[in-house]
């Protein structure tokens, strides 16, 4: 059998047991290896409705309740996503600056909100007064929150300076704590987190840094990790479990206490970033905890919207492995599901038209997981169903010209359909035979000729399936070597 093998497309086709052609699956390994199952769709629910214009970064703020709202900003107002996946502006008469967004974080009782033309403002979501200015605060491009202290990175125009403002008080940036750092080389400051309770990253354009809460008036120590890499922007930034993820000019890297480690290295790096050609800029991450890893939608190459993206790549923080997702998005959020009664669900259709199962737990609500845009503008969960899968085998190297004949593919999928690609010199193109359904044996014919080939495995998008792990090839006529 060849197995569907981790994804690698920064190796060369002819190393076993890897593939570089995986999309839209969700990877897991099993007692024999690595294995991979369907990929859930971006349900839109029914009666969604859409934002007044392109979303522009956001956040989730959990009250005391444990209840939990949604904010979302566009270039001009500042939006809350109601149950029904409707939306409230809650702030007009922003202007985020052309190329910029919406930083968001919750600190305490507030939805804190920054760009660096309208500055810091703040909505008490548990007792809710209108969006307001945080007078004497200064304009931040992003925001973070660590060791109780909510951090500024680009202060007043200054890329080189981050503040802190006095512990559990936003509104304090001068006196009880509060305090600021300009940094001398590194260049920009992007962003940051808190990554446990003692520890936080800054990440500039080409540097790292370390923060110590030393739990006196001075609150951290800096130490500088590395120069000469860091952060493309500050939206690709994603912190979790103990890390800060990002991207840089070489690709995908994650940052801690003992330093940083590019975690694409040898894996997905050269081809990914080969294949945006200069969109790096635009890259914007998430978290999504439903099925713990780090999404980022980028921009391809070919793409021409730089608000709508085709593609994301989704890094698995338990496997330490990569998948590519190709679905649209305007943006994609670390949020979680509002809970539902028999008051509320009704605007979402009936059984028969929602898009989600009696059993989802998106009725319960209050699911960490990954909230996506459309390009309409609405907003869903990645919990629809399954998108269209590929997944292909590593390229199989003979001496002489083989002819395969009849091949099975390991999987669960009833309608599961294989090609094959075949050709003679590593330097060819493969040549793909037409795609073919298994027979009610479970085996599918196949024929194909060539000193090196692969099985290429598809299914439908909506179909019903748990996993495909490799193809099993049956019949192979061995010719002479040429």
């Amino acid at each position: 059998m060849q197995p569907i093998g981790p994804y690698r497309p920064d190796m060369a086709a002819s190393n076993a047991g890897v593939t570089a052609n995986v999309s839209n699956v969700l990877m897991f390994r099993d007692e024999t290896g690595v294995a991979y199952g369907p990929h859930p769709s971006l349900a839109i629910p029914a009666g969604a409705g859409a934002l007044p214009a392109t979303p522009l970064g956001g956040t989730t703020v959990v009250l005391q309740s444990g209840a939990k709202k949604v904010f979302v900003g566009t270039a001009a107002t500042i939006e809350e996503m109601a149950n029904d996946f409707t939306w409230t502006a809650r702030g007009t008469g922003y202007t985020v600056p052309s190329g910029d967004k919406w930083s968001m974080t919750q600190f305490g009782a507030f939805l804190l909100a920054t760009n660096t033309t309208d500055g810091l403002l703040a909505y008490n979501a548990e007792t809710p007064a209108g969006v307001n200015a945080v007078s004497g605060a200064p304009a931040f491009k992003s925001i973070f929150v660590a060791f109780d202290c909510l951090f500024g990175c680009v202060s007043d125009d200054d890329a080189l300076l981050f503040r802190n403002s006095a512990p559990n008080d936003h509104t304090n940036w001068t006196t009880a704590g509060a305090g600021y750092q300009p940094l001398a080389d590194g260049e920009g400051l992007m962003g940051g987190g808190e990554i446990s309770q003692g520890y936080a990253i800054v990440l500039q354009r080409k540097a790292v840094h370390l923060l110590q809460r030393t739990g006196d008036r001075k609150i951290y120590n800096r130490v500088k990790l590395s120069s000469g890499e860091g952060s493309v922007n500050p939206w690709g930034i994603v912190n979790a479990r103990g890390a800060v993820y990002f991207c840089d000019t070489d690709g995908f890297k994650r940052a801690t206490s003992s330093g940083v480690e590019a975690i694409g290295q040898e894996k997905v790096n050269r081809y990914f970033v080969d294949h945006l050609a200069g969109s790096l800029d635009g890259i914007e991450g998430a978290f999504d905890a439903a099925n713990q890893r780090i999404v980022w939608r980028h921009q391809e190459q070919a793409a021409s919207s730089t608000t709508l993206f085709p593609t994301m790549m989704t890094f698995d923080l338990r496997l330490g492995e990569f998948v590519p997702i190709e679905t649209e998005t305007t943006a994609i959020f670390s949020m979680a599901s509002p809970g539902y009664t028999a008051d509320n669900a009704s605007g979402l259709g009936t059984t028969d038209t929602a898009p989600y199962g009696p059993d989802s737990r998106f009725w319960v609500g209050g699911e960490e997981g990954l909230l996506g845009i459309n390009s309409a503008f609405k907003a869903g969960f990645f919990n629809g169903a399954s998108l269209a899968a590929e997944v292909e085998t590593a390229t199989l190297v003979s001496p002489t010209n083989n002819t395969t004949t009849r091949a099975t593919v390991i999987t669960d999928s009833s309608s599961a359909t294989l090609s094959m690609g075949a050709r003679t010199r590593l330097s060819d193109n493969a040549t793909y035979t037409t795609a073919q359904s298994m027979t009610v044996g479970g085996s599918t014919p196949v024929r194909a000729t060539g000193k090196l080939m692969s099985a290429k495995v598809n299914v439908a998008a909506g179909e019903d399936w748990s996993f495909i792990r490799g193809v099993r090839f049956d019949e192979i006529a061995e010719g002479g070597a040429r």
